[in-house]
């Protein structure tokens, strides 16, 4: 276990949503198709989007398709993800348990997010787990992102405890960034949008294959 967290005022977990706790790819690809076709490109492939996730929506369709692509394909993309959104969609392994276990430990629970809010609060009570957070956080939450400083620091102030009382838990250099930018420890999977190679390659508390190992760390 590494001295991050060790830390006996460890009070909150900050999840990320898509690549840590449900896989939704498979919508967020017919989305992408989406703007694809509007905009008479070739459609990109599952790990062209992988690659291109974690920031917020424009900033992946911008690298999808080009700066001048975001504007427009937004509301295409807005459109046909709310049609298509529950299609593929799964929890990921030990996902719940992990929350549950959280809760059963006393820990304060937040999404921490870069997806819209309405479509994560979706999301979380199409699983039932929408009691088990006691902070949602997304995109139009607050003006800023992951991984602003600003997008951390509204989270912990809306969960009451500092810094070194938290600790983020995702799949990407973005929530990496995120949590550094205040000061957080980060916990991340590979199984999302990275590898536990391409992880390892940024330095954070620790890097493992599913939440199943990950929660004996928390």
């Amino acid at each position: 276990m590494t001295p991050l967290l060790k830390r006996a005022s460890l009070r909150a977990v900050l999840f990320d949503l898509d690549g840590t706790l449900v896989d939704q790819f498979e919508a967020i690809r017919l989305g992408c198709a989406a703007v694809a076709a509007h905009l008479g490109r070739p459609e990109p492939t599952l790990a062209d989007i992988k690659g291109a996730v974690g920031g917020a929506l424009p900033n992946t369709l911008a690298r999808l398709f080009g700066e001048g692509a975001a504007a427009v394909g937004e509301s295409i993309y807005v459109q046909e993800f709310g049609r298509v959104w529950q299609t593929g969609l799964l929890a990921l392994p030990a996902a719940e348990e992990t929350l549950r276990h959280c809760r059963r430990q006393g820990f304060k629970t937040a999404l921490f997010t870069n997806k819209r809010t309405a479509p994560s609060r979706d999301v979380l009570n199409h699983f039932g787990w929408l009691p088990l957070f006691d902070l949602v956080q997304g995109t139009g939450s607050t003006a800023f992102r992951k991984p602003d400083p600003e997008y951390a620091q509204q989270a912990l102030d809306a969960l009451g405890v500092t810094p070194d009382q938290a600790i983020v838990v995702g799949d990407s250099p973005f929530d990496i960034a995120a949590a550094h930018s205040v000061g957080m420890a980060c916990l991340t999977v590979a199984t999302g949008s990275h590898s536990q190679a391409e992880l390892r390659e940024i330095p954070h508390a620790g890097t493992f294959a599913h939440l199943a190992e990950l929660q004996a760390q928390l």
